[in-house]
């Protein structure tokens, strides 16, 4: 999952690479926007950098409550409904 997510942001940081130029423009302004509306925004002006980018995060945020949820799962294959209710 860690990989996954890596090859996620790897990607999104090689679209996002402007060959010429200041490659930290982006970070000379600063705009405190919605998460929501931020996705939203690249959605529409199809920035596929940033949105890999994202991707890469959220896949690596949600390895661990992954992780949860598949050992519930196997706890309740192995009828151990406390520990199941526990990882829930």
């Amino acid at each position: 999952g860690v990989i996954l997510s890596a090859l996620f942001m790897l990607t999104g940081w090689i679209l996002e690479f402007k060959w010429k130029g200041n490659p930290f423009f982006h970070f000379e302004i600063y705009d405190q926007i919605p998460f929501q509306r931020q996705i939203m925004f690249y959605l529409h002006k199809r920035d596929w950098g940033h949105l890999f980018s994202y991707l890469g995060l959220v896949t690596l945020i949600s390895l661990p409550l992954i992780r949860v949820f598949l050992t519930a799962i196997i706890f309740i294959k192995q009828k151990e409904f406390h520990l199941a209710f526990i990882a829930f």
